[in-house]
């Protein structure tokens, strides 16, 4: 029967191609709908005080437009919910950001939660984070988040210096910090961050250190550390110009905080998991990890500085998924953007104007790209350096190309610079210099159509309402 239907040239074939590939065999009804794994993130652009040094796209709490922005993401929630592959879609994670979505109220948040899990599939073990700064939570919503999955909060402290906390228009105290965390361990929460941020308007070697004490003394899961961008529109920026606040430190002073910082953390055995996330368990160090299947590698086996795979672990799995596994990321919320069906995609960043398409039906996308092979492959580097360490056997799975192959011109200028090892089994970023540079790594790897684009960023929307008009 071959001969019939396949024919060599000269001779010619008369069976028409309109079908590929052709060696199927039996298979279930509902077996080409089968759940892939997603991770969903909800964008909250709402603050109950807006920092004097944020240029974001954030609104205050006060009025009807958070109450018409919720019934606007519950819609949207709604539409992804109806699509055939969210249906079947199992959610292994998720982030709720902002803004600060602790800054609604406690009734507000439950009643989005308890949207959130009736229409999207969220695995029973899913770490589920919500940010939250030290004024915006109370014991009560602590509980109530718990009770609803919740199971990581991360706690914008900035800093435990008052001074520097006033510079940049916090509100709460260093005390306030203290006592928000130690109510988070009382209400139950096992699994806490702390953001810290360096080189701050007048901060200093001192001062930081400071930080770091109090920080290290609370006995946190993870800390995350923020080189602060002073944005050249602020209104922080017109006060240090006009000379009534300090100036921030420059790029050399900046570096030695940050150097300092991360020293500091891995000599407390604090493991990292990216250049600016560290975590461990209490005072076991990687113990616990390694017991649940962590993976870690040595930066420097002389100082005794380890750093862990996050692919490896469940806590870090909302990252990884993201970044080392190039999985798709339903995102919600004006501003937001996601990445599913190998698109890139962009919600509309005008809040008034997302409200009036998604309560209109219509999912907010503005703009976003169809990702080809290539870029597929370039993103997935892209992201997944900056998680320190690149298993080449994991991109010839997923792929079926080499890194060390497919990469060897950007990786032989890396080697070169300092910045990367390459080994049989992995790619791995050097410390401390790579990480310092882990940006400039990323974007060796960019296309040529993408070299030098600017990233259009979905918290600052300027760049996104120049594309769009």
């Amino acid at each position: 029967m071959g001969e019939f239907f396949w024919k060599e040239y000269p001779e010619c074939d008369r069976e028409y191609v309109r079908w590929y590939p052709c060696n199927v065999g039996k298979m279930s009804e509902s077996e080409h709908m089968k759940k892939e794994p997603y991770v969903f993130y909800v964008h909250l652009p709402f603050c109950n005080n807006v920092c004097s040094c944020c240029l974001y796209n954030k609104q205050n709490t006060e009025g009807e437009l958070l109450e018409n922005y919720l019934t606007a993401i519950k819609n949207e929630i709604l539409l992804y919910s109806k699509i055939p592959s969210v249906m079947n879609a199992e959610f292994v994670a998720g982030y709720i950001g902002g803004g600060t979505p602790t800054a609604l109220s406690e009734e507000q948040l439950s009643d989005l939660l308890d949207f959130i899990k009736e229409h999207l599939n969220i695995k029973d073990s899913a770490p589920i984070t919500v940010e939250t700064t030290p004024v915006d939570i109370t014991l009560e919503k602590a509980k109530m988040l718990l009770a609803h999955g919740v199971n990581r909060v991360s706690v914008g402290v900035q800093s435990f210096d008052n001074e520097l906390l006033k510079r940049i228009g916090r509100t709460h105290t260093s005390q306030k910090a203290v006592e928000t965390i130690h109510m988070l361990r009382s209400a139950g929460f096992k699994e806490i961050n702390i953001d810290l941020m360096y080189a701050l308007p007048g901060d200093s070697m001192e001062a930081w250190k400071k930080t770091l004490d109090q920080m290290d003394e609370l006995n946190v899961e993870s800390v995350s550390l923020y080189y602060y961008i002073q944005l050249p529109e602020s209104r922080l920026t017109t006060r240090i110009q006009q000379g009534r606040v300090p100036a921030c430190p420059d790029e050399q002073e900046a570096e030695q905080l940050y150097l300092y910082g991360i020293q500091y953390l891995l000599e407390k055995e604090y493991v990292a998991v990216s250049p600016n996330d560290f975590g461990k368990d209490g005072k076991t160090g990687e113990d616990k990890w390694n017991k649940e299947g962590a993976v870690s590698f040595w930066i420097d086996e002389e100082k005794g500085y380890k750093a862990a795979m996050a692919y490896t672990m469940d806590r870090t799995s909302y990252i990884s998924h993201c970044w080392y596994h190039n999985g798709p990321m339903l995102a919600f919320g004006s501003g937001a953007y996601g990445y599913m069906n190998n698109h890139i995609y962009f919600n509309q960043p005008s809040i008034q104007t997302y409200i009036d398409k998604t309560n209109n039906g219509h999912l907010p996308v503005v703009m976003g790209a169809e990702v080809n092979l290539d870029e597929q492959i370039r993103r997935n580097m892209i992201l997944a350096v900056k998680l320190l360490c690149i298993r080449r056997q994991d991109f010839i799975d997923h792929y079926g190309i080499d890194i060390g192959m497919y990469f060897k011109k950007e990786i032989d200028i890396l080697i070169e610079q300092g910045l990367v090892e390459l080994t049989e089994e992995k790619l791995i970023i050097t410390f401390p210099k790579g990480w310092k540079y882990i940006d400039n790594i990323s974007k060796m790897f960019y296309s040529e159509k993408n070299y030098r684009l600017p990233q259009p960023a979905p918290t600052n929307t300027n760049l996104i309402k120049y594309l769009i008009g």
